[in-house]
């Protein structure tokens, strides 16, 4: 399985939370989360680098393709 994370990083007056191409995503690995029940930020980035709207696609499929055996 994959998780897909989002973080929406802006606060300035142009900050609009209905725009995908304000947020970054992190997407991991099951088997490379830690045994808790948060992250951080801070933790996520250690995980992988984020990715745009825009690359998200291309990084799931990347992620998924690494995955021993996909559930069906």
């Amino acid at each position: 399985d994959l998780f897909v994370f989002a973080w929406h990083p802006r606060t300035d007056p142009a900050t609009d939370h209905r725009e995908p191409d304000q947020w970054c995503f992190f997407v991991v690995p099951e088997t490379a989360l830690p045994p808790q029940q948060s992250l951080s930020l801070a933790t996520l980035r250690t995980l992988g680098p984020d990715v745009s709207h825009a690359q998200l696609r291309e990084a799931v499929a990347t992620a998924a393709a690494t995955l021993a055996s996909p559930r069906t």
